[in-house]
């Protein structure tokens, strides 16, 4: 007698599982913020945030569906699942639009306050300095008004001369003096505000580094394109992936979930009651395989000729061994038997399936 045994990894299928459900929450999690932010009040901001995660899990699930109803050539569910996939795809992408842009927007915006506030410190900076450095050395300003008292009681002895005739004194060379260390007094403070200023500016951290990434390795291929109209380009790019990657990760899941099957002989006595280990039994074949109309194919059919066109199974075995569920197997017989392309009847251990002769 002959078993169907499975050996196919489940890893593959399980990472496609499991970046279904990051994917997935990416963008239940964009679409509830965006939705949120559309409310007016608590309420209607409740409503919409419920509104645009569904929205998400439809289009996540609208994939798969669209991708079996095709499978199964149901044509109106294929039809439903693409309009939902449309529909709802429009919206996420819209959502997950608005938070991308707006991201990169303030990070952009981000970066131009902060060069433009250092650009502004060193030129505070720099003209303080330049300005110090052309200033004549000069006594403190304390010497200086110390000079110009003593300049009172002896006026020749600093060069000082009554001003038409009255008690005031006119000391040129101490008043330029002392001019010169106010100014110089100006300048140091304000030498020290830029110096200060600068010390409290950030480092500017550069905003959509992969798009400029992207300009300069394009530009030395030959393709110069403005790094404005790259990063819309990578919006999109993100936007698209992050909103379709959990519809895309659970089309592959279900891919890599149906187990790989192939027979081995084995010996076993007739009338063999052993318990079900998942194996399936399968007959000896009394005739050569038949060949059925193209109508007529499936997976059903494709395992029943690799078997040899008989096998007594159940329903939960066969299910394990197509990788579909019980019910879809039944509903599958029962189409198959309705066509005439195969016959059912009940067994001593399952249900006997076998490929019908061709009329």
């Amino acid at each position: 007698m002959f078993t169907s045994t499975t050996s196919a990894s489940r890893w593959p299928a399980r990472a496609a599982w499991l970046s279904a459900a990051i994917f997935s929450t990416a963008s239940i999690s964009t679409n509830t913020v965006y939705g949120w932010s559309k409310g007016t009040d608590l309420p209607t901001s409740i409503i919409w945030a419920g509104v645009a995660a569904a929205v998400a899990v439809v289009f996540g699930l609208s994939w798969p569906a669209l991708i079996q109803a095709v499978e199964r050539r149901r044509w109106s569910a294929a039809l439903v699942a693409l309009a939902a996939l449309l529909l709802s795809g429009a919206y996420s992408v819209t959502a997950a639009l608005g938070s991308a842009s707006g991201g990169r927007t303030q990070a952009a915006n981000e970066e131009k306050d902060t060069t433009d506030a250092r650009a502004r410190a060193q030129a505070a900076y720099d003209a303080a300095k330049a300005e110090l450095a052309k200033l004549a050395p000069a006594r403190t300003i304390g010497e200086l008004e110390a000079l110009k008292v003593q300049a009172q009681r002896q006026p020749q002895r600093f060069d000082c001369a009554a001003v038409n005739g009255s008690l005031a004194l006119s000391c040129p060379k101490l008043d330029a003096e002392l001019s010169r260390a106010r100014t110089r007094e100006r300048l140091q403070a304000a030498l020290d505000k830029a110096s200060a200023d600068l010390s409290a500016v950030r480092p500017t951290k550069v905003a959509n580094s992969d798009a400029a990434a992207l300009q300069r390795y394009l530009k030395a291929l030959g393709a110069d394109i403005s790094t404005e109209r790259l990063n819309d380009l990578l919006v999109l790019l993100t936007v698209f992936m992050v909103e379709a990657g959990g519809g895309l990760s659970m089309a592959l899941g279900m891919a890599l979930s149906g187990p790989a099957s192939r027979p081995v002989q084995e010996r076993t006595t007739v009338g063999d009651t052993r318990p079900d280990t998942g194996h399936v039994s399968v007959r000896p074949p009394a005739s050569a395989p038949v060949q059925l109309r193209p109508s007529e194919v499936s997976e059903l059919t494709d395992w029943l000729r690799g078997q040899g066109g008989k096998a007594e199974t159940s329903m939960r075995r066969l299910a394990s061994v197509l990788g579909r569920s019980s019910s879809g197997v039944h509903e599958e017989i029962r189409r198959l038997v309705a066509l005439g392309a195969i016959t059912s009847s009940a067994g001593p251990r399952g249900t006997m399936l076998a490929l019908s002769r061709p009329s």
